[in-house]
């Protein structure tokens, strides 16, 4: 069990001025910081708990489309959480068939003025970092979120980090030697939302709401 942290950005925004209900995303009840108790835990521990080390198709699209979820009502609000990482996202298991996500730790957070605002200070973790954000001068938008969340994602459906060193995530997917026979071995709309969310031209990765229009979104037929 886990007691989730944040940071005061939430009573700004995210619970305090839209009052928001949304499942996803763990709220704060007042200024010092009472949090929703969440009977989980992160999604790291959850993904190594697994027999094969990866999580099965049903558990990943239902960590990953609430993901999506949380990630886009956040950015509709303005807020870009900077810091998403499987350590961040909390798993409880509401039934054995059944997975509820809760996206914590806001304290990386920043509100935007605007939604095409760019943002210049380099921060969070360097494993889930997108490659703009190592620049000598970083100027970046709300896509860093949808690279973090490629990475995530990477790992639990591949059971290892895509990047191990901020030159490898620069290089990208395709500058890895052995990736593209690696990613070959699995379905294509895997690899095209891997590819897309691990685009490093950050103009032509997507935002959080847009993933949706990727097959691995749409039920299978």
């Amino acid at each position: 069990d886990k007691l989730s942290t944040s940071q005061s950005v939430l009573v700004r925004g995210i619970s305090g001025e839209n009052d928001s209900d949304l499942p996803t995303i763990c709220p704060l009840y007042s200024t010092c910081q009472v949090l929703e108790y969440v009977k989980g835990r992160s999604l790291k521990s959850f993904v190594e708990d697994q027999s094969e080390g990866v999580l099965p198709e049903t558990a990943l699209k239902q960590v990953f489309f609430q993901l999506q979820n949380a990630l886009q009502y956040l950015h509709s609000q303005l807020y870009v959480h900077r810091d998403l990482q499987l350590e961040n996202i909390l798993i409880e298991e509401t039934n054995p068939n059944t997975l509820s996500v809760k996206l914590i730790d806001f304290g990386l957070a920043y509100k935007r003025q605007h939604a095409k605002e760019n943002m210049t200070s380099a921060v969070g973790s360097s494993l889930y970092m997108a490659p703009e954000m190592f620049s000598a001068s970083p100027s970046y938008r709300a896509n860093v979120d949808v690279w973090s969340f490629g990475i995530c994602l990477f790992y639990c459906a591949l059971g290892t980090f895509p990047f191990l060193h901020p030159m490898e995530a620069i290089s990208g997917l395709h500058g890895i030697e052995g990736m593209d026979l690696f990613l070959a071995m699995y379905e294509e709309s895997l690899q095209e939302i891997l590819q897309a969310c691990l685009d490093t031209d950050a103009d032509a990765r997507p935002d959080i709401e847009h993933l949706p229009e990727l097959d691995w979104f749409k039920p299978a037929l």
